[in-house]
């Protein structure tokens, strides 16, 4: 793996781990436990198999913005917006709504560095 997407990739499963991004490993589905920026390293967890492994092993499951229903695109509206007249809101809270929602938005799945969580009830 090229050293810029596994950067990419080391950065957004860090944003995502308050929201238990499952990951593909193994051709099994796990949560992440821990990751390790410095070594670029993350710990899964998952019933009794426990592994340490380097971050380009692993692929996120992730949804891509087109997959959004109607009803998530009013609530992301509504936060996008808020900081703009709240100033106790901030553009970052747009960010951990698609973080919170497991949503693509630096296009991991198109890069091949995520998969399509669509229909898979994952989440």
């Amino acid at each position: 793996m090229e050293k810029q997407n596994k950067k990419l990739l080391l950065k957004d499963i860090c944003e995502r781990l308050p929201y238990n991004v499952k990951v593909l490993y193994n051709n099994k589905v796990y949560s992440i436990d821990y990751v390790s920026g410095i070594y670029e390293e993350i710990k899964l967890d998952n019933s009794n198999d426990n592994y340490t492994l380097n971050i380009s092993n692993i692929k996120p499951y992730l949804l891509p913005l087109s997959s959004m229903t109607d009803e998530q695109k009013q609530d992301y509206q509504y936060i996008t917006e808020l900081w703009m007249y709240d100033s106790s809101y901030s553009i970052s809270n747009s960010i951990d709504w698609l973080n919170a929602h497991h949503f693509d938005y630096r296009g991991l799945i198109e890069k091949g560095l995520a998969i399509d969580a669509t229909n898979l009830n994952i989440y």
